[in-house]
């Protein structure tokens, strides 16, 4: 399942040219961190041909989950239903979340085997 969330995370950078994907992310057993960019390529307010935020997340997760069950032949359940996003407005900031992303796995380590951590 983590090569197929990493796969389509990559993916994401080559369907929308405005936005990227960060270096920093970590997918782990029951979540995923990572930083979406939005490049400043809109040339106009006005067009509403891209996607906002939600709708891109909201994509991943619908193509995840199928190839996933498609793989499987289960109908499990991946993801919450929202997610957690933030604005990163400085490079103090990103240092911070990239820091945070980076350690995730040491902390993960230290709760996985507290139960509540494991329901998806």
């Amino acid at each position: 399942m983590g090569q197929i969330i990493q796969s389509k995370l990559i993916d994401t950078n080559k369907i929308y040219d405005y936005i990227k994907i960060d270096d920093y992310y970590i997918i782990m057993p029951n979540h995923i961190h990572f930083i979406l960019i939005l490049q400043n390529t809109i040339k106009d307010d006005s067009d509403r041909t891209k996607m906002t935020i939600s709708k891109i997340v909201q994509q991943f997760k619908s193509v995840c989950t199928k190839e996933i069950r498609n793989i499987s032949n289960n109908s499990i359940i991946l993801w919450q239903r929202s997610f957690y996003d933030r604005i990163i407005r400085d490079e103090k900031e990103l240092y911070k979340v990239r820091r945070y992303i980076e350690l995730n796995p040491l902390k993960w380590e230290i709760e996985k085997d507290i139960p509540e951590n494991l329901e998806l």
